[in-house]
């Protein structure tokens, strides 16, 4: 059985730190509220459609990212899902691949992305 502090250690450890008994129950509730409105949110993003966007990235095959084709289409992505669904509020990239060099380190990044309404 591991050794455990006795009660009194963790009030006076506490106190000694500025934090009072009660204080401690609100920031924890407090952190407890955040995730949870956090994760509620995103459970009340509704798919409403699926859009294809595309860009053009220069850069060398080592800057292939999925962090790269985001930037280079996130525009093109939000103005087709709000043309097409205008209900849009929020997109999310859900996949992407580059094509191969239309010119020396310039290449062509497809992407497709889901259109949600977020409430």
């Amino acid at each position: 059985m591991p050794y455990r502090l006795p009660h009194v250690y963790w009030r006076t450890h506490l106190a000694s730190n500025g934090l009072k008994h009660g204080n401690t129950r609100s920031i924890v509730a407090a952190v407890l509220l955040t995730v949870t409105a956090t994760a509620a949110s995103q459970a009340l993003a509704a798919t409403i459609g699926t859009i294809k966007a595309t860009g053009t990235f220069y850069g060398n095959e080592k800057q292939l990212t999925r962090q790269n084709a985001w930037k280079t289409t996130w525009s093109n992505a939000w103005d087709n899902c709000r043309r097409d669904y205008p209900a849009t509020r929020s997109i999310n990239m859900l996949d992407y691949s580059f094509g191969r060099p239309i010119l020396k380190e310039t290449y062509t990044p497809l992407t497709s992305w889901e259109c949600r309404n977020t409430k």
